[in-house]
Order: C-alpha cells, then structure tokens, then sequence
C-alpha cells in the first residue's frame, strides 16, 4: 500500500471516528454514547500507531500522531471512569479532538498533495521557444511538452 493512502486512510479514519462520537455523545443514551466514545478511542490508538509505522509521513504529520494518541488514550480512560453528563461532556470534548486532529491530518495531506503537484508541474517545459511563443500570441495552436529529467 502507497505512504499517501495510509497518511490519508488514517486522517479519514480520525476525523469519522471523531465526528460520528462526538455526534453520538450529544444523541445517544449515555451508556451507548461512552461505549462509543471507547470504540473511537481505541480505533484512534491503533489508527495513530498503524500509520506511524509507515515511513515518509514526514514532521507535521508525524506532529499530530503523539497528541492524537494522547486524546484516544484519555477517551478510553474516560469513558470507563466517570458517569453522568460530565462523561457526555468529556466524551464529546474528546471525540472532537479526534476529529479535529483528523481534519488537520487531512489538510496537511492535501497542502503537501498540492505541493508535490505544483512541483511536477515546475518540471513541464516547453520544447521549443518558437512553438511556446507562437501558443501564447494564439490560443488556436496546440502546445507541445516534454518532461526534464
């Protein structure tokens, strides 16, 4: 499997997880809501370490691998430890925080996507200058490339 599936699986996966708990925390009976806040913990957890196994995630993504693992091991342990609605309300605080770091994950994936095309796009250069001239004074022209190595 490519390192840009597993960077964006894992953001989706954290950002869904996060989403669908944080949701269930202000929907469902408590019981349900921390049972689901536990599942979204525990799939963070191992999402977080799955993906960081996985080389060239590069420094920023790797950045929010330890502070999600952080958020989905506290989201275990408050899930289980306290009842009422401060469990609600530390569910949801928890599972937006997995989303969140999802959707930055998701973001800094599709900023170094961007990146990597508008590099690509660097490396295009016209074939000649005259085909390149005559193309830019009318559009009726086709206009020819080749790739530099």
């Amino acid at each position: 499997m490519s390192e840009l599936r597993v960077r964006f699986g894992a953001a989706v996966i954290l950002a869904v997880a996060g989403s669908t708990a944080a949701l269930g925390a202000l929907t469902l009976a408590p019981a349900a809501e921390r049972w689901l806040a536990f599942g979204a913990g525990a799939g963070a957890l191992i999402t977080v370490a799955a993906a960081f196994a996985v080389r060239g995630r590069g420094r920023l993504q790797r950045s929010l691998d330890l502070p999600a693992a952080m958020t989905g091991a506290w989201t275990l342990v408050a899930a289980l430890a306290f009842g009422g609605r401060t469990a609600t309300w530390l569910d949801f605080a928890d599972a937006a925080g997995i989303a969140a770091f999802g959707a930055a994950a998701v973001l800094l994936h599709e900023l170094g996507l961007e990146h990597e095309l508008h590099l690509l796009r660097a490396r295009v250069e016209p074939v000649d200058e005259i085909t390149a001239r005559r193309t830019a004074d009318s559009t009726t022209q086709p206009r020819t490339f080749r790739m530099v190595r």
